[in-house]
């Protein structure tokens, strides 16, 4: 799991933060309480299909799309609030997660 920018051809920039583990698929119920939530003039969204790939279920991903109109700088900028924004529920969450598979 972690974050990250993702290009997308022909149709901009996403930032992301994403599972791909099933060990911590249960991070999804965390990742679910930002969906719509608003950060700056951009709105998070959740995609619990992420990932899904041959599984029977996805692991889910948080992210923000950017078209190409956006400048790099508003990309990074917009990234720092949204780990700012998102970190400190997932680190609580992958804590009690590992803590749990003591």
């Amino acid at each position: 799991m972690h974050y990250e920018f993702h290009c997308i051809k022909n149709s901009g920039v996403d930032i992301a933060f994403h599972i791909e583990s099933d060990e911590y698929k249960e991070l999804q119920n965390t990742l679910e309480i930002f969906d719509n939530e608003q950060i700056g003039t951009y709105v998070i969204k959740f995609d619990q299909n992420w990932n899904k790939g041959a599984r029977e279920e996805g692991l889910g991903q948080i992210y923000i799309q950017f078209g190409h109109e956006y400048s790099s700088e508003d990309v990074a900028k917009t990234m720092r609030m949204f780990i700012d924004e998102t970190y400190e529920k997932i680190e609580k969450s992958i804590k009690k997660i590992q803590d749990e598979k003591k």
